[in-house]
């Protein structure tokens, strides 16, 4: 179990870090039956209230900011952050868990710190990091657990002290703040920030084209603003606030404040209320009048669609209305979740809008409850068009690592529903990127696509962080859905089919598709070695040929 806890602990602390508990998810496929419930149950919970904690305080332990260890009394290494591995060529950590430094000056100046920490419990003791070859120095300090930031406090178990070291190249907020604390100018700052970060004057003049002498006098005067006179405390100041500024990045970060702003307009949400009560979020772009398409979103998905869809769709004559499936986004959960009830909830919501008839875009997973809203209420539908789609059908694909990890969540459906639990309240501008990352970046042509636009990348990160608004039961639901399709048929289909797929889609397979569906009656697009990012790639595209052919019979 210990190992288990272990992983599960990692997986908080960063939800990209799912391989390690999937393969004790198969350690624990031959052991679980025999091991004690109730003690199963207290870990997951541990770790979603962690993971919550985490969420409230606002800390995302797994950013770039700043690298910590989390130590205990004898030395080990209880915890430590994600991005420890860029700091490898100072230290490591061994297969004991026991840090390993690379150069014995760094073991000397950790050795010190911690024997004047043992006197010292509140205080703060530097830390000098250096390495045989590598002329920079690295620096951290060394803290007691009274002293530990809310967030690390979070994950301590039985750590007694930290070494937190802070990042190798600050970044704009901490220019900012160090500016603007000590009054300094640009030049002043750029110097003080890399004297903090163990350079030489040498090496300072040399990083800025400037002479030794120009450094050695703006090192004065900041010495004289700062009021300090050694370098060592300068490394203080610049450490201390590059972790004050990481641990409350979730309360005050830039990228969140602006994240709307990238995105451009997005119209607001509406809601109907079904006859059980529950209710369902849906947005509408374009003109009211115009031609109406239902939009089905992917699995961790929205009703968010690209910016300069509203005022596009307006021009192209066309009227998309993108509902949120049941627990996902603003739409409530529902106990009774299947493509049946998703086709009724839709029809429903048709009603709602008095819409007689509509094509259907149904883009991923979001294709197999279009076919199904087809089959099941074909007087309702128009046209279908299928972008990187999936039927409905039990899931394959070619990415291995995201079937393996779909694999085992479904064959343990205990823990399906706290894996999703915790990627929600751990998801971030962050965490979210770094998923989108390597899933669509798996496949050259879509990473490279994200690369050169990051508009549509940040539009992508705001989607998938408000999939989970209310909860993560959507997924949860939704993966449950496929996994039990099996012999589903659709004897009613009449709409005529438009498919559009990548050649190098790893979570569609488009031969899943070909094989469910009559090639005879679908119209079928291969985009050479695109992915699944076609329906962003070619947005635009795609709204000109529905609205070609809104009037055709």
């Amino acid at each position: 179990m210990g190992s288990f806890v272990d992983a599960l602990t990692q997986y908080v602390l960063d939800p990209t870090r799912w391989e390690d508990l999937t393969a004790e998810l198969d350690r624990l496929d031959s052991t679980w039956k025999t091991s004690d419930p109730g003690e199963l149950l207290a870990q997951l919970s541990k770790a979603e209230t962690l993971s919550w904690q985490i969420k409230q305080d606002g800390s995302d332990l797994a950013g770039d900011g700043f690298a910590y260890v989390l130590l205990n009394n004898r030395d080990g290494v209880v915890a430590h952050s994600d991005n420890l591995p860029q700091l490898g060529e100072y230290l490591t950590i061994s297969g004991r868990r026991k840090l390993q430094f690379t150069s014995p000056a760094s073991e000397v100046s950790f050795t010190e710190a911690r024997n004047r920490l043992s006197k010292t419990p509140d205080g703060h003791i530097l830390v000098e990091l250096q390495h045989p070859s590598i002329p920079r120095r690295r620096y951290g300090y060394l803290v007691s657990q009274t002293q530990f930031p809310a967030s690390l406090s979070l994950a301590a178990n039985d750590a007694t002290r930290a070494l937190l070291i802070a990042r190798d190249q600050p970044g704009a907020k901490l220019r900012e703040v160090v500016q603007a604390s000590f009054a300094l100018t640009a030049a002043e700052t750029e110097i003080m920030l890399r004297i903090a970060n163990g350079m030489t004057l040498k090496e300072t003049a040399a990083d800025l084209g400037i002479s030794v002498n120009t450094v050695r006098n703006h090192l004065q005067a900041i010495y004289a603003k700062s009021g300090v006179n050694r370098q060592g405390d300068l490394v203080l100041i610049v450490t201390q606030l590059s972790i004050i500024l990481s641990a409350t990045a979730g309360e005050t970060s830039d990228t969140d404040r602006g994240l709307n702003d990238r995105a451009g307009h997005i119209p607001a949400h509406h809601f109907m209320i079904l006859a059980d009560g529950r209710r369902i979020a849906y947005r509408t772009y374009g003109d009211p009048m115009g031609h109406p398409v239902l939009y089905l979103h992917e699995t961790i998905g929205s009703s968010r669609l690209l910016p300069g869809t509203d005022s596009r769709a307006r021009q192209l004559g066309l009227y998309l209305i993108a509902p949120e499936r049941p627990g996902c986004g603003h739409s409530d959960p529902s106990s009774e979740f299947s493509f049946d009830t998703v086709s009724a909830d839709l029809r429903a919501l048709l009603d709602h809008l008095r819409v007689r008839s509509c094509t259907v875009l149904g883009f991923i997973s979001g294709a197999a409850y279009a076919l199904k809203l087809a089959d099941n209420y074909p007087q309702r539908v128009a046209r279908l068009f299928l972008v990187a789609g999936r039927p409905p059908a039990p899931m394959t694909g070619r990415f291995s690592f995201l079937m393996t990890l779909r694999e085992k969540m479904l064959a343990q459906p205990w823990m399906l529903s706290t894996f999703f639990n915790i990627l929600r309240n751990r998801a971030s501008i962050e965490t979210n990127g770094k998923l989108i990352d390597s899933v669509y970046g798996a496949v050259s042509h879509d990473r490279a696509f994200l690369k050169t636009h990051p508009d549509i990348f940040a539009h992508m990160v705001g989607y998938t962080i408000e999939s989970m608004t209310i909860s993560a039961a959507g997924i949860v639901s939704e993966l449950q859905c496929f996994n039990n399709a099996h012999d589903i048929r659709l004897d009613s289909l009449q709409a005529p089919i438009t498919a559009w797929h990548g050649s190098a889609d790893g979570l569609a397979s488009v031969e899943d598709l070909k094989s469910f569906l009559s090639e005879e009656n679908m119209d079928l697009r291969i985009f050479t070695d695109a992915g699944s990012l076609i329906l962003l790639e070619h947005w635009d595209e795609l709204l000109q040929t529905i609205s070609a052919g809104a009037d055709d019979p």
